[in-house]
């Protein structure tokens, strides 16, 4: 039984690793993190497989792992100069741990008895292996309504410009400017044109809708929604579906939304979030 969970411990690490390493394959890494990220994540992933692999050799090659602990000093030296360049020390001293701690009976004793959260393990990652890859949707939206447009602290700041081509302008753009204009008059008939997904919360009217998005700082966990409201007129699109929108600003009930002039169907782009 304890030999079957060690070869299920590699085969989960390699299984993790290949999962995000198909992330990457598949342009869909962003959907979780920051671009910041997308390097470190990808050799991380590749880090994964290779620790998975490491481990399996050592249980099952003992021939193999004797070369190895031969030319140890070597090896432990050159990856110690060259890793660090890449990925965190976190990450070079857990396979040194994990290799260590086999040779001890009191780590032994601790890895024979991880049977449930290895069965844990495999149930979330066979989740993860099957569930459908998309980004944060309306009901996210819906969910952390309370930090809609809560970009107060956002680093880049926008300042309109009467003279600059607001069409430019992204939705977060708008949404600081709106956020921290003193007159919202100014902003009306000023043309809008971006990308987001429709989404709506508990205060938007039935006339309404809102075009959405999230802005990360590290990752989908830390996402906030941000959004316009945008009058439907005679369009009528169903939630998280993507779209572009081109209009012009109103105001209506002393608040600013969307006249739309055209509204088009876009796939899911492959990064769908604001920073």
């Amino acid at each position: 039984m304890r030999r079957v969970e060690e070869l299920l411990q590699s085969i989960l690490l390699i299984v993790l690793g290949l999962y995000l390493f198909n992330l990457h394959l598949s342009d869909k890494i962003l959907y979780f993190v920051h671009p910041r990220y997308e390097v470190l994540s990808l050799i991380s992933s590749i880090c994964l497989i290779l620790l998975g692999v490491t481990i399996s050799l050592y249980k099952y090659n003992q021939e193999l792992v004797a070369t190895i602990e031969e030319n140890s000093e070597i090896l432990i030296l050159a990856i110690f100069c060259i890793l660090p360049l890449f990925i965190p020390i976190s990450i070079l001293i857990l396979p040194f741990i994990l290799f260590k701690g086999t040779k001890n009976r009191k780590s032994d004793a601790i890895f024979s008895r991880i049977t449930m959260p290895l069965i844990l393990s495999i149930i979330g990652l066979s989740i993860l292996l099957f569930a459908p890859i998309r980004p944060l949707s309306s009901n996210t939206v819906y969910q952390r309504s309370k930090d809609l447009n809560n970009v107060s602290n956002r680093a880049k700041t926008i300042k309109y410009e009467s003279e600059v081509d607001t069409s430019k302008y992204s939705l977060l753009d708008w949404v600081f400017l709106i956020n921290t204009s003193k007159d919202l008059n100014s902003l009306v008939e000023k043309e809008v044109k971006f990308t987001g997904f429709v989404s709506s919360v508990d205060s938007t009217p039935d006339n309404q809708f809102l075009i959405s998005r999230f802005v990360i700082s590290c990752c989908a966990v830390d996402a906030r929604p941000i959004g316009l409201p945008v009058l439907k007129n005679e369009y009528d699109i169903n939630n998280d579906k993507w779209i572009e929108l081109e209009g012009k600003l109103v105001l209506e009930n002393n608040l600013i939304v969307i006249e739309p002039n055209s509204i088009k169907l876009i796939d899911t782009p492959n990064n769908p979030y604001s920073y």
